[in-house]
């Protein structure tokens, strides 16, 4: 019986991933069913998995895809995990529940952590909304405060206009005060001398 992508990763404790990988890269190695096409499924023999399992001792010992290349043209081979892809079929079931238990706890943590985003993001948008409510009372206060200040200046200026009038008047009674004045002075003395 042959192995999957998802056994031969869960043998070799790598992801599915780096087995489509290595399977690309070790393709001469490997049986014609490890690269069986394109949209077609991967299946991998016990010669395989004796090469992956190889690549997998060699990568974990931090040596390069040319090494394990050396070694498995010379004729190495991996050991072969004791279990029988049936056996495996559990390990992984196990492994796959697991997984999605883990990923819906994920996932019910970002959707928890999201709604409270939400809810601050409502707050926000509540104030900014208060907010921009306050600006448009002001703004309409500053507009009335405008045409007040307008109506004062206005106020001002005819004020003023009418101060310099009375000024002026004042200015011209005085001025013909002082004149009388000063002729009731000229003809008293002009009176005294004579």
């Amino acid at each position: 019986m042959p192995y999957k992508t998802i056994h031969a990763a869960a043998l070799l404790d790598v992801s599915k991933e780096t087995i489509r990988i290595w399977a690309e890269e070790f393709a001469e190695y490997l049986s014609s069913l490890a690269n069986p096409g394109k949209n077609k499924q991967r299946l991998f023999s016990d010669e395989d998995i004796q090469v992956f399992s190889l690549v997998a001792e060699i990568t974990k010992q931090g040596l390069t895809y040319a090494e394990a290349h050396a070694s498995l043209k010379n004729g190495s081979r991996g050991d072969l995990p004791s279990l029988q892809p049936s056996d495996v079929q559990h390990i992984v079931g196990v492994s796959e529940e697991r997984r999605l238990a883990l990923e819906n706890d994920r996932l019910q943590y970002a959707l928890v952590r999201m709604n409270t985003e939400l809810e601050e993001a409502k707050r926000q948008l509540m104030k900014v909304r208060e907010i921009e409510n306050e600006n448009v009372r002001l703004g309409a206060l500053l507009q009335a405060g405008e045409k007040e200040r307008e109506r004062l200046e206005a106020q001002i200026a005819q004020l003023t206009k009418r101060v310099e009038e009375v000024a002026r008047d004042a200015g011209r009674e005085y001025t013909k005060g002082f004149r009388e004045g000063l002729h009731e002075q000229q003809e008293k003395e002009t009176d005294d001398i004579e």
